[in-house]
């Protein structure tokens, strides 16, 4: 398969000019701002939901099971209290490894959500900015346009 091209009728510079004019026409940055807007909706991402419950997350992370052992009975309490530190004693080679894997997935969890949360909060001032200055150009259009 051979093509042939005729140069000689072929004016590049005219059709370079026509590019520009028609680049010049057409406004790409309303493209390229719904395009990076696209993962939000009209509304914005509810930051403030998210920030509580990483808070939550935050705080909550951490399983222990060494909490006190108390009673509020009085007489029996001291005996209610000894049987359950020696059942937590006599379970705890069980259930201490797979309390220290729920925590160190615990924390996995909350570090990537505090990461997700922060990458949030980049993209919603990046937008903003994008939308705040894409405003502004057609501002400065419309006065120009005037």
């Amino acid at each position: 398969m051979n093509i042939e091209i005729d140069d000689n009728n072929i004016d590049v510079k005219k059709i370079m000019k026509q590019i520009k004019e028609n680049l010049n026409k057409r406004s790409y940055e309303d493209d390229l701002v719904k395009t990076s807007s696209y993962h939000t909706n009209n509304r914005g991402i509810n930051l403030s939901a998210l920030e509580e419950y990483q808070l939550l997350l935050n705080r909550t992370w951490n399983n222990s099971t060494a909490f006190p052992i108390t009673s509020h009975r009085r007489g029996i309490g001291t005996i209610i209290v000894f049987v359950k530190k020696v059942i937590r004693k006599s379970i705890s080679w069980y259930m201490n490894p797979i309390m220290q894997r729920q925590t160190e997935f615990n924390a996995n969890v909350v570090r990537a959500y505090n990461e997700i949360v922060t990458q949030l909060k980049i993209m919603e001032e990046v937008s903003a900015k994008q939308n705040k200055e894409q405003n502004d150009k057609r501002a400065g259009n419309s006065e120009v346009n005037s």
